[in-house]
């Protein structure tokens, strides 16, 4: 069984490599020492938004579920919200990241005619894509640049040269953003290009609508079809890749609040607090109660 996905803060999660979180609502993190196991063993959530480049070494980790490997020169954009796992990391993994939290670019006063820039980050879902040689080069010295930029303690503009540092390296990540979708949109085939709206609808419905009949009316296929598609693409079926994610918000409520059974039952629409507990016991070998004295 599975734990829970933890709610973590940008600092805790900088903590496990090391690093003492400056500002909050923005930090430039840069690896370099050897990592020599898992960082983090249990599933997690992060309040910020992240964006990653990877210079050496191989990581795998889940997003949402779904595994992805991470090497060199790819570039990883992670939305608050996202249910992230690590499954292994390489000795010579090494990476650059640069958080900031959701109100940064309006903190910082970003001209709203660059607001487009950043429309990448209302995703839904974390993204990894691999970039050339010369854009990470690109990426990696804005980020170096951005880093320096915020070390800077007695500079009469030091907020300009953080806007106008922070605004570069999102306009760069923008361009290849567009530029692949621009190509692997093309290259979609339709079970693809259903698969991510099926990804899309859960993540918009998936604790109020727990139906395969009601995904599968959304992408106008039957259930039968959905579930096939999904097997194949996803490697689960949608009922199984539903359950899932529906076990994975009930720990989180189970875990994270005071809300009684019965109130996440009905949070989770369930027919009652008797439905929901079978439901959870026979996913997890535990009943709700049970599974919150352990948590707790």
């Amino acid at each position: 069984m599975k734990p829970a996905p933890q709610e973590l803060s940008i600092d805790q999660i900088l903590s496990v490599f090391g690093e003492t979180l400056i500002n909050e609502s923005l930090h430039v993190f840069i690896q370099e020492e050897a990592i020599h196991q898992v960082p983090i063993h249990v599933p997690f959530r992060l309040d910020h938004y992240c964006v990653i480049l990877v210079t050496s070494g191989e990581c795998e980790m889940q997003f949402d579920l779904i595994s992805h490997t991470q090497r060199r020169n790819d570039l990883i954009v992670i939305v608050p919200g996202t249910m992230n796992e690590f499954i292994s990391v390489s000795e010579d993994y090494r990476f650059k990241l640069v958080s900031f939290s959701a109100d940064f670019p309006i903190k910082l006063g970003i001209n709203q005619q660059h607001v487009e820039a950043f429309s990448f980050f209302s995703r839904q879902h974390s993204l990894i894509m691999p970039v050339t040689e010369e854009e990470s080069e690109v990426i990696s010295t804005q980020i170096d640049l951005l880093n320096k930029k915020t070390a800077v303690k007695n500079h009469p503009f030091r907020a300009e040269l953080i806007l106008h540092s922070f605004t570069l390296l999102m306009f760069e990540i923008s361009a290849l953003i567009k530029n692949y979708f621009s190509i692997a949109g093309n290259q979609l085939s339709r079970n693809e290009a259903l698969s991510l709206r099926f990804l899309d609808l859960l993540s918009q419905h998936i604790a109020t609508e727990r139906s395969v009949q009601f995904y599968a009316d959304q992408l106008a296929v039957t259930p039968n079809y959905l579930n096939k598609l999904s097997k194949k693409t996803l490697h689960k079926t949608a009922r199984a890749f539903m359950d899932e994610m529906v076990i994975q918000e009930s720990k989180i409520l189970l875990h994270k609040t005071s809300l009684s059974i019965l109130q996440i039952a009905e949070k989770l629409c369930f027919k009652d607090q008797f439905h929901f507990s079978k439901f959870f016991k026979k996913k997890t070998g535990l009943n709700p109660s049970a599974y919150r004295k352990i948590k707790t």
